[in-house]
């Protein structure tokens, strides 16, 4: 599987990141939630900002725990079955898209 990863399948995977991070950043313009949908790569995060935050969002722990205190996350992506607290989330990423039965 793995050998399959070649420099094209990166290409159309960062290629297809780019089109749901577009996608987020508009939904949420066009509903008036703040949020801020960073794209690094094939990576796609997402934070809830507070409406007078025009900043460029998260940008370490600190500024990403803030963004889990406003509230607007469900519980379970807070990371708590890892052992983290509401109050000390896991920040391993907000967006989790779930894995295909096999």
């Amino acid at each position: 599987m793995l050998s399959q990863l070649d420099d094209a399948a990166y290409d159309r995977l960062q290629a297809k990141a780019g089109l749901l991070a577009d996608g987020l950043r508009a939904a949420f313009s066009d509903a008036g939630v703040p949020a801020r949908v960073p794209q690094v790569g094939p990576l796609v995060g997402l934070f809830f900002t507070s409406p007078d935050d025009h900043g460029p969002g998260p940008v370490d722990f600190d500024t990403a725990a803030a963004s889990v205190a406003l509230g607007r996350y469900p519980r379970s992506s807070t990371g708590c079955s890892s052992g983290a607290s509401p109050s000390r989330p896991a920040l391993r990423g907000a967006l989790r898209l779930p894995r295909p039965h096999r």
